[in-house]
């Protein structure tokens, strides 16, 4: 079996990658959730129906608040994770 730090570099490498694509998505999801709002021409639904488009908006909306907590949640285990390895080297440091 690998060492336990192989599997701390893969679970904060996934990290990163979860923190990058949810930041992201978060803040397209929001620029779809003003578009959808003002009804720029550019988001074009084909819908007659004004609620729609608010709907869709409330959607975007919900999904890029989900998206920012799990940007949060990544964030806090990465933070997590060099705390402990700061702890980890400055043991060894003084147990040398």
């Amino acid at each position: 079996l690998p060492e336990i730090g192989f599997f701390a570099k893969m679970a904060r490498s996934f990290a990163n990658y979860v923190a990058i694509v949810s930041g992201v998505s978060a803040l397209l999801l929001l620029v779809f959730f003003f578009l959808c709002i003002v009804e720029h021409p550019i988001i074009n639904f084909a819908l007659e129906d004004h609620h729609v488009k608010h709907d869709i908006a409330m959607y975007c909306y919900i999904a890029a608040f989900l998206f920012g907590g799990l940007f949060l949640f990544a964030h806090s285990f990465m933070t997590e994770a060099d705390d402990r390895a700061k702890v980890e080297k400055a043991r060894s440091e003084k147990a040398q």
